[in-house]
């Protein structure tokens, strides 16, 4: 069931933010932590503007979603492939069998 909107207070990079959404607060502190975890990788040691970091950072996650997306497409079509198999299989066996039938 989707919760009212409410505020959660994350940490992302050491800086407090209220995020409202209708989604549960532990997944929004997860989602953060995420967030905070692949913000800090590319800041590690690193002097460089939050801006730039941001959109690093961005890139890394579209990257990751577009690889998670040809996987999902790949699976998928190996799904297609093998239910495809089954159904052979299965309509297969329910074909009357001629074998030992002999015509006089």
């Amino acid at each position: 069931m989707v919760n009212p909107p409410q505020g959660v207070e994350v940490t992302i990079l050491g800086t407090k933010y209220t995020v409202v959404s209708d989604r549960d607060e532990e997944y929004l502190r997860e989602l953060a932590r995420y967030l905070d975890d692949k913000l800090s990788r590319v800041v590690a040691g690193r002097n460089i503007p939050l801006l730039q970091c941001a959109v690093l950072t961005a890139l890394n996650i579209a990257d990751e979603l577009f690889d998670e997306r040809g996987r999902r497409v790949d699976l998928l079509r190996q799904i297609e492939e093998r239910s495809s198999e089954l159904i052979g299989l299965l309509e297969d066996e329910k074909r009357p069998s001629t074998e030992g039938d002999t015509a006089d």
